[in-house]
């Protein structure tokens, strides 16, 4: 005798999914913070919109910057005249929820059996760093989503037998 039939089960284990997703990024969002390695990155951003460059001091030509993409995306801020340190925070949990929607897809798809868990979508969902530095205003987020997406796409390219 079933206790549900397949469509309430279906509904019933993407409710509890999506809790456990709205769960995550709401911690994420109520551990926020700032570091004080993220203001490097800014001011990098802040100085190149205005027209000095990507250096820390006007006067000075070096580059001490180590996230390229992260420093040009802090940017957007500046050159609109948004809060440079909100923005770095909802692109952290713009990318953190990312990640773990890319982690529950990627678990899916590896289904072998009837019984789904996804085991790295909930690690990471539970794991307290990962929703501590969402917030950061480093590229914490965005270098664990772009490893985790990359590693997705290589896993399911159709050509990944030529590669090995």
């Amino acid at each position: 005798m079933r206790i549900f039939n397949p469509v309430l089960k279906k509904v019933f284990l993407k409710g509890i999914v999506f809790c456990i997703f709205t769960y995550s990024v709401v911690s994420a969002y109520k551990l926020k913070w700032i570091s004080d390695d993220a203001f490097i990155s800014l001011r990098y951003a802040k100085n190149f919109v205005n027209g000095f460059g990507l250096v820390f001091n006007q006067s000075e030509k070096i580059e001490g910057y180590t996230n390229f993409l992260w420093t040009i995306l802090l940017t957007i801020p500046h050159y609109f005249q948004l809060d440079p340190v909100l923005f770095s925070e909802i692109l952290g949990i713009i990318f953190y929820a990312s990640t773990l929607l890319v982690l529950f897809f990627f678990s899916r798809k590896i289904q072998t059996n009837s019984i789904f868990i996804p085991i790295a979508f909930l690690g990471f969902s539970f794991h307290r760093h990962s929703q501590i530095f969402a917030t950061s205003g480093l590229e914490t987020s965005l270098f664990t989503f772009l490893i985790v997406f990359s590693f997705s796409i290589l896993i399911f390219s159709k050509n990944i037998y030529n590669y090995f």
